[in-house]
């Protein structure tokens, strides 16, 4: 299994997840609805940069007409 980080895992079963508690700041213990047990390395995620706001200007672009509605929901309105 892999570790889980401090992004979500789209292949865990969120569904089967009954109890998830922090014993220490090194792991994470998962109980499954099923009984078993999971012991994970917490594994946080690291920042190899400073951020900085605004930093991303120009980088994105809209359209003009982003805001008007579009031809194909015309027959739900």
């Amino acid at each position: 299994m892999q570790p889980i980080t401090s992004q979500p895992q789209p292949n865990f079963p969120s569904s089967l997840l009954t109890n998830q508690t922090q014993r220490n700041p090194k792991e994470i213990t998962i109980d499954l609805a099923d009984g078993s047990t999971y012991l994970f390395p917490f594994v946080p995620t690291v920042t190899t940069f400073q951020r900085h706001p605004g930093s991303a200007k120009g980088l994105i672009a809209m359209s003009d007409d982003f805001d008007e509605p579009l031809e194909d929901f015309s027959e739900y309105m």
